[in-house]
C-alpha cells in the first residue's frame, strides 16, 4: 500500500486526524478500483483477441470432404424398362466407400442382381462390382478415368463387357448410367435414365 501525507496529521485536531484518515482511505480505494479496473481492461482485450480469433477460423475453408466427387451418387434410382423397373440403392458408409446394389422386384420379393462398392484406394478411385452368375461370382475392378465434371467414368480393358461404366449427372435427381465398350468384337453400349426417388 502506498502511505499517503497529511499535512499537519502528526500535530492537528482530532478532527483534522480523521479527516485525513477519510482521506486516506479514499486514496486507497481509488488506487484499488484503478488496479482492478486495469486487470479487466487486460481481460478483456485477451478474451476479445481469442474472440477475434474464433470467428477468423470459422471464416477458413473447411477440410475438404474426400467423398465430394462421388457422394452426389447416394440414394435409391429407379430406371423404368420395357421390362419393368430397374433399381440401384447407394448408401455412404465412410469417407471412403459408397455401397451400391441394383435389384428388380417381382411382387413382394426383391432380386438382388448386383452388389457394388465404390471406394477410395491409394489415392484412386474404384468401382467394384459382384454381378449375380458372371465372373464366377468374383469381383471385377474398374478404376476412374475421369478427373473432372460430373460424369464417374470408370474402365477395365480386360474384362469381356463392359469395358467401361459411365454415371452421368443431368439433374438434382436425374442421372444416365452407361455400360459400353466391346463384345465379341463389336460396339456395344447400354443406356439406363435413372431418376432418384428417395435419399439425399
Amino acid at each position: 500500500m502506498v502511505a499517503w501525507n497529511c499535512p499537519g496529521y502528526s500535530r492537528g485536531s482530532n478532527s483534522v486526524r480523521r479527516i485525513c484518515t477519510i482521506l486516506q482511505s479514499v486514496r486507497t480505494i481509488h488506487l484499488c478500483c484503478k488496479i482492478t479496473y486495469m486487470h479487466m481492461k487486460r481481460q478483456l482485450t485477451l478474451c476479445s483477441g481469442i474472440a477475434a480469433l474464433l470467428l477468423c477460423s470459422s471464416w477458413l475453408p473447411g477440410k475438404p470432404d474426400p467423398m465430394a466427387k462421388v457422394s452426389w451418387l447416394t440414394g435409391t434410382w429407379e430406371s423404368k424398362t420395357s421390362r419393368g423397373s430397374l433399381f440401384e440403392e447407394w448408401l455412404r458408409l465412410n469417407d471412403s466407400t459408397l455401397a451400391g446394389r441394383s435389384y428388380v422386384l417381382h411382387g413382394k420379393d426383391t432380386m438382388v442382381l448386383e452388389t457394388i462398392r465404390l471406394c477410395r484406394e491409394d489415392r484412386e478411385w474404384y468401382y467394384i462390382p459382384v454381378v449375380k452368375d458372371q465372373n464366377e461370382g468374383k469381383p471385377v475392378k474398374f478404376r476412374m478415368i475421369n478427373t473432372e465434371g460430373e460424369a464417374l467414368v470408370f474402365e477395365n480393358p480386360e474384362h469381356d463387357f463392359p469395358q467401361v461404366i459411365t454415371y452421368r449427372k443431368t439433374g438434382k435427381d436425374a442421372l444416365i448410367a452407361e455400360i459400353s465398350g466391346k463384345a465379341k468384337g463389336n460396339a456395344r453400349k447400354e443406356t439406363f435414365p435413372m431418376k432418384r426417388i428417395a435419399g439425399n
